[in-house]
């Protein structure tokens, strides 16, 4: 009786398992659909970015995603609300990260006073690629924000090791598809001046398209999740930094990692 219940223990249903890995595998397709249109949308398109400064900042992102990382997951770790460790900052993500999307597609036609064309579209394209950066920087903090208080909140929903390989098998299955049609998606679904061939017409569909597929695929699912599934007790588990580091080391089988932050079972609050 005592080895069934152990077998038992922490099983999740498919409906939980999927409410959590949507948000998750939405950023993914959300991000995606960023690294293979907006680069080219900034150099081809009205903006005309200069690429040296879009390079510096391309850097600076991972740099801050690099330091800001572990000191949001101490943070979310150490949260203590009546609302819980991680759905504040889950919450306040699904808002932050379609607003950013949105306006990092809008590029504001900036140009000089000067009477010399070249000298208008340099400057122009100097500060269009400030612009650029600080979006891009703005969107590997939504990063930061939603998909480590995602992760850890995943990696405490169940001390069972069969059901967290599971549960990191159906996220990264469904992050292919949704990093798939996030890829075609601005192929199939085209309105407004053409945002790939004419280059000074501006362009309509990105934004809309980026901005809806953030809402749809990593908002709303986000809200639904955290007023669907509860966090365990933090007292009976360790830091989610930890849980963290071992998914980035071993992937979704995870032996090693569940030895080290499984703990006791965790009671819903």
């Amino acid at each position: 009786m005592q080895q069934r219940h152990a077998e038992n223990e922490g099983l999740l249903t498919l409906k939980s398992k999927m409410t959590i890995a949507v948000p998750y595998s939405g950023y993914y397709g959300a991000n995606y659909l960023k690294v293979a249109y907006m680069k080219k949308f900034y150099t081809d398109d009205y903006p005309r970015a200069n690429l040296g400064i879009m390079a510096v900042f391309l850097v600076i992102g991972v740099l801050v995603d690099a330091f800001t990382d572990p000191w949001f997951s101490n943070l979310t770790d150490n949260w203590v609300s009546k609302h819980g460790r991680r759905r504040p900052f889950i919450v306040m993500s699904a808002i932050y990260a379609p607003i950013v999307m949105l306006f990092a597609f809008l590029a504001p036609p900036i140009f000089s006073t000067s009477d010399d064309k070249y000298d208008k579209e340099n400057v122009s394209g100097q500060w269009n690629a400030v612009y650029f950066g600080i979006f891009h920087i703005g969107w590997k903090l939504a990063d930061t924000f939603s998909l480590i208080s995602i992760l850890g909140w995943a990696h405490e929903l169940t001390p069972n090791l069969n059901e967290r390989t599971s549960l990191w098998a159906n996220i990264y299955a469904l992050s292919t598809v949704f990093i798939l049609v996030a890829i075609v998606a601005p192929a199939l679904v085209t309105f407004g001046p053409d945002c790939y061939e004419t280059p000074e017409d501006g362009c309509v569909a990105y934004p809309v398209l980026a901005c809806g597929f953030v809402v749809l695929f990593q908002s709303i699912p986000s809200l639904y999740m955290v007023n669907t599934l509860k966090e365990r007790d933090y007292r009976y588990f360790f830091s989610a930094t930890k849980a963290i580091m071992c998914v980035y080391e071993q992937g979704f089988l995870q032996y090693v990692c569940d030895t080290k932050t499984r703990g006791e079972p965790g009671r819903e609050s």
